[in-house]
């Protein structure tokens, strides 16, 4: 190998001397200045921060009601259905007791009633016909009874005797 000699390798730190220049703590205080104002240029000021801050509040507020009057509104949609049922439920039952059918056979009616029905069907034309393929249903006077002989019928009678065709 070769070996430097003293002259080249003073001519060599001389150009590295050289290459790295100096700076004095005002020109570095300048370039950490501009630096600095470059990163605070991609993020947000104080004030600006505060006014997200507030719109947030603001906004999460509007979400929160939002929120609650739509679990409000599903509260009482969720209740008038229900109503609506039990009402439709309850004219139906009350459709069958005018037409004679035992109290306690009435929601089975209701129920095997609404089964035959199809989308467009009215409650009362299905009933009508049910009932008259049903022939056999027991019907109900609610007056009291009296046989030729005077004598007063007991409901329980009165259903043995249709029932037996009396």
């Amino acid at each position: 190998m070769e070996e430097m000699t003293s002259a080249q390798q003073g001519a060599e730190t001389t150009v590295q001397q050289e290459a790295e220049k100096t700076f004095t703590q005002e020109e570095v205080n300048r370039v950490v200045e501009k630096r600095l104002e470059r990163e605070r240029k991609k993020y947000p000021s104080s004030e600006e921060l505060e006014q997200f801050r507030q719109w947030q509040q603001s906004q999460q507020t509007q979400a929160e009601k939002w929120e609650n009057l739509q679990k409000e509104r599903n509260s009482f949609e969720a209740q008038f259905l229900e109503s609506q049922k039990e009402l439709t439920q309850m004219k139906r039952e009350k459709y069958l007791l005018a037409q004679g059918i035992a109290a306690e056979d009435v929601d089975y009616y209701a129920f095997k009633i609404a089964k035959a029905m199809q989308e467009n069907d009215d409650f009362e034309t299905v009933a009508q016909n049910y009932l008259k393929e049903k022939k056999n249903y027991s019907i109900v006077n609610f007056g009291l009874n009296t046989t030729n002989q005077g004598k007063t019928l007991s409901l329980a009678d009165q259903i043995n005797q249709k029932l037996r065709g009396v």
